[in-house]
């Protein structure tokens, strides 16, 4: 699993606690974070964050 945004890494531990494979990067709080595939990213620390879809949509 890869979680693109990140943050601290709670969430990577929690995973990783429980047996799961996890790594993650996040620019600004874990830029050395490697950038791997997996076959389930996370985005959601993203997503949630798109305060107006219309105006973030108009740039490409």
């Amino acid at each position: 699993m890869f979680d693109y945004g990140c943050g601290h890494g709670d969430d990577l531990s929690e995973l990783q606690a429980h047996g799961i494979t996890a790594s993650g990067w996040d620019p600004n709080w874990r830029p050395e974070g490697e950038k791997t595939e997996g076959d389930l990213v996370n985005f959601g620390y993203v997503i949630n964050v798109i305060e107006d879809l219309e105006v973030t949509s108009q740039y490409p």
